[in-house]
């Protein structure tokens, strides 16, 4: 699971002295989030309340008589995990309030993103020998705990063995493969595919055994 900052930016044509909005994330995690840029040059107070670790309620308002003129920046910074590809962030329920604690109208369409594809937590290495018989080694590593699954497709699309379908801890692994099913009978030679599942996340890679 990699990290993304996101800037969280307001553009207003008049004074704004407080808002609020909620932020959902889907395939993330938000993490947390901290006043930044114009609010933080104004001394702005940010408060945050988190639903569940994919929801997010946050206030910000200021502290003096300092509202923010009307302008475009920076307001906040926004810490997201993203747990698989592609993820998405959207804003919702937001209130802007004048310095006359009046509501001031405000656009929430196309307030959504899809963030940045991340760094993959985890690699799935070539099995060698690669052709192979009658065993190979398939080598793979977790950069976090995650449950894990390795299963071995024929080219049918099969499940012909499911090698490994538990959690672990992050580090460097490698598993052999005898060419058996799930019963240890020994499969032809052919092309076979070895699917590695962490979270909601896969890769595959391409074997031959060759008897």
């Amino acid at each position: 699971m990699s990290e993304n900052n996101v800037e969280i930016r307001l553009r207003n044509d008049e004074p704004v002295a407080a808002l609020q909005f909620t932020l959902q994330a889907s395939a993330a995690l938000l993490d947390g989030i901290q006043i930044h840029g114009r609010a933080a040059e104004n001394a702005w107070t940010l408060l945050f309340h988190t639903l569940d670790d994919s929801t997010m309620n946050v206030i910000l308002m200021r502290t003096g008589a300092a509202s923010l003129a009307s302008g475009s920046g920076s307001i906040a910074s926004l810490s997201v995990k993203s747990v698989s590809s592609p993820a998405r962030l959207s804003f919702s329920r937001i209130v802007v309030a004048s310095p006359t604690a009046e509501s001031i109208a405000s656009r929430g369409e196309d307030l959504i993103w899809d963030l940045p594809q991340l760094a993959a937590s985890f690699q799935l290495g070539q099995n060698y020998p690669n052709p192979f018989n009658p065993s190979t080694t398939i080598p793979y590593r977790l950069d976090r705990p995650d449950h894990v699954r390795l299963s071995i497709f024929d080219v049918t699309g099969r499940e012909i063995n499911r090698v490994i379908d538990h959690y672990q801890p992050a580090g460097s692994y490698s598993i052999t493969w005898s060419g058996g099913d799930a019963f240890e009978r020994q499969v032809p030679s052919g092309v076979y595919f070895v699917r590695f599942q962490v979270g909601a996340n896969e890769v595959v890679g391409k074997m031959i055994l060759a008897r």
